[in-house]
């Protein structure tokens, strides 16, 4: 997806600079200040003050709050945000991670590689649990953002072993493969797998599609609240789920 607002917003986002040079002196994670630059290119209207709490950005589409992090950070900020206007959240999920491993001494680059864990957007499900009170106002949507990123690691060569002691240092945007909003509810019906029987566990959700069973069971709660689906019996120690049509 070679969105062209995308790439501009790399090309004015400093964080996002492939150069060496900064090395030591990032303040703002080049994932978040990407984002917020291509969700609203005009400075003006990021970081403005509403309510006691700071968006990152506000405007004509309401505000979007980019979250890298922990949700649960957001719960005071969205009983205040959702009082005024629409508010979007946004969260970016690596797709795939490419890591780079460069030296502190020379800010060269010394090997890559590609992580062979690829991101989905169930990915977010364990940090939408944390906001679950609020996935049901009307006034609250959720954009995932799929994107590849590559992942810096600082490496001291003075060291004996010294990828084994790197420490990781930002991780910077290539691309953006595509944007999967939630805008209402219902809009969560399409997380659950059509090849699911009538009646299946959190187990069979996991496999079919194709994510741990810890996220499954996130997942499941979620859409349970969310009246996706219902509970519809036990087999053996594991409660049974349908879909709630």
């Amino acid at each position: 997806m070679n969105d062209p607002a995308f790439q501009n917003a790399l090309k004015i986002t400093p964080e996002a600079s492939r150069s060496r040079e900064g090395i030591g002196t990032l303040k703002e994670k080049s994932v978040h200040a990407v984002l917020k630059n291509y969700f609203e290119p005009n400075k003006e209207n990021q970081e403005v003050p509403i309510g006691g709490f700071i968006a990152d950005i506000a405007g004509e589409n309401g505000i979007i709050e980019v979250q890298t992090g922990n949700f649960a950070r957001l719960n005071k900020k969205l009983g205040r945000f959702l009082e005024y206007c629409n508010v979007t959240i946004v969260f970016p999920v690596e797709q795939n991670r490419y890591i780079m491993w460069v030296s502190l001494q020379t800010g060269k680059d010394i090997s890559r590689r590609k992580s062979p864990r690829r991101g989905t957007v169930y990915d977010v499900m364990p940090q939408l649990y944390r906001i679950r009170e609020y996935l049901d106002d009307p006034n609250l949507r959720v954009c995932v953002c799929l994107m590849d990123t590559e992942e810096i690691r600082l490496v001291d060569e003075k060291l004996k072993y010294p990828k084994k002691s790197a420490c990781k240092y930002d991780k910077i945007p290539i691309s953006l493969n595509g944007e999967i909003y939630f805008n209402a509810p219902a809009d969560y019906f399409s997380l659950i797998p059509d090849k699911l029987p009538q009646d299946f566990t959190s187990a069979d959700f996991a496999a079919a599609a194709g994510i741990r069973r810890n996220i499954a069971q996130v997942t499941l709660n979620l859409l349970e609240k969310l009246g996706a689906v219902v509970h519809s019996g036990k087999k053996g120690r594991c409660y049974l789920y349908r879909k709630n049509v």
